[in-house]
């Protein structure tokens, strides 16, 4: 079941962007395949690949998401390594107007994700988060266990530590109504969750993750035939820019 978005009654209200500080990897992979976007977002592509856009939003919370990216995750990184698509990854938090351990466990791994990013780890780190994912309504993804994920992708500069026990207070803040400092990674987290919503109408309307589009129409994520429609498709382009 694809986690869903309440949208009626509700205002989303955009918050400004990206405004993390960088890693020492400066937000490139060191095999300069994974961009870290002004979003916080992540794009995987060759340098100069002319490929179908391939946009995937997940929450590191939602069990539909763990199991799609165990089922595709390893063909759209090969196809972006490979120069078959750019995929864009682009982590969301659906379950912060939920409030409590959901909301918390979602907004931490989310950040994490984007401060990993920053040292060009963020599929490796991506990997262990959705390995770690902890079952509904148990809480999960503390500070230690989100620093431990990041010494097991080699990012070794004390500074993440730190970043992340900063992220860990800023989830907490958005979830008990205090909000998420701007240029915290739960605030671009909070930002791309908002913004998603006025991106795409009609039937490709954004209504929950899993969520994959291919040059802006959206697709079934669990289709059979994923590779062959990107495959298929014409040469996209990324609507975001890299840091």
């Amino acid at each position: 079941m694809i986690v869903l978005v309440a949208v009626v009654g509700v205002v989303f209200f955009l918050r400004g962007g990206f405004g993390g500080s960088g890693g020492d990897g400066g937000a490139v992979s060191a095999d300069g395949l994974q961009v870290q976007q002004d979003d916080g977002s992540v794009v995987l592509a060759e340098p100069g690949t002319d490929a179908p856009v391939v946009e995937v939003y997940m929450d590191f919370q939602c069990p539909p998401c763990k199991e799609f990216h165990t089922e595709s995750g390893g063909l759209l990184e090969d196809m972006g390594s490979d120069g078959e698509a750019t995929v864009h990854y682009r982590p969301v938090s659906m379950f912060t107007t939920q409030g409590g351990t959901m909301a918390e466990n979602s907004l931490r791994a989310g950040a994490a994700a984007i401060v990993a990013a920053e040292y060009g780890s963020f599929l490796e780190y991506q990997d262990r988060l959705f390995d770690a994912q902890p079952a509904e309504g148990e809480e999960g993804f503390s500070a230690e266990e989100l620093k431990s994920i990041g010494e097991q992708v080699g990012i070794d500069d004390p500074e993440f530590a730190t970043r992340i026990d900063e992220e860990v207070a800023a989830a907490d803040a958005e979830v008990n109504g205090a909000g998420a400092p701007s240029g915290s990674a739960v605030y671009a987290l909070m930002n791309a969750t908002d913004a998603v919503m006025g991106r795409y109408s009609g039937t490709d309307a954004f209504s929950g993750t899993p969520a994959v589009y291919i040059n802006g129409s959206s697709v079934d994520p669990f289709t059979t035939d994923l590779q062959s429609q990107i495959l298929d498709a014409a040469p996209g382009e990324v609507d975001t820019e890299a840091r």
